[in-house]
């Protein structure tokens, strides 16, 4: 009779840990996968938002006189039910679009911009636009009640572009 109750309980304490073990592997397995959907969904977002500002420059490029051109993004306010920040980043040379969510600065998404920085084609630095109804900031968040857009201002020869938050 004891071995009886004996094998029970060993059978029923095997099938909870395999139970454990498989809801871990389950769990585990289903965060990288949200977190690969995040990281690709960031990605896709920067590259949208680099080729509006690529085509904004050109536009200004090849334009005649002085002029402040800008585009409202259409982004989503939230990814995976997170919001996210929009900048742009120089380092080496390089100018990238960076998109990322501020509670997991691992997971992000870039995008090239088709320039490196140079004198006439440069990123937003601070310098006032001239137009009250677009605020110019180095980094946007997805979060904000007003709309998200990218802006261009050609003066002369040179060529500033980057990122800002539009009055109702």
């Amino acid at each position: 009779m004891g071995s009886v109750v004996i094998s029970h309980l060993i059978g029923t304490v095997s099938l909870i840990v395999l139970f454990g073990i498989v809801a871990t592997n389950f769990t585990i397995h289903y965060s990288l996968l949200q977190l690969e959907v995040l990281a690709h969904n960031l990605q896709e977002i920067s590259e949208y938002v680099s080729s509006e500002i690529s085509d904004l420059v050109t536009l200004s490029y090849l334009s005649t006189g002085d002029q402040l051109i800008f585009k409202v993004l259409e982004i989503p306010k939230t990814v995976s039910m997170e919001a996210y920040n929009l900048s742009i980043t120089s380092s080496q040379g390089l100018l990238r679009v960076v998109t990322q969510p501020p509670l997991r600065p691992s997971v992000y998404g870039e995008a090239l911009l088709p320039w490196s920085a140079s004198e006439n084609i440069r990123p937003y630095n601070g310098t006032q636009l001239g137009d009250p109804r677009i605020m110019a900031s180095f980094s946007v968040s997805s979060a904000s009640e007003k709309e998200v857009v990218v802006w261009c201002l050609k003066e002369g020869e040179r060529i500033t572009f980057g990122l800002g938050l539009m009055e109702g």
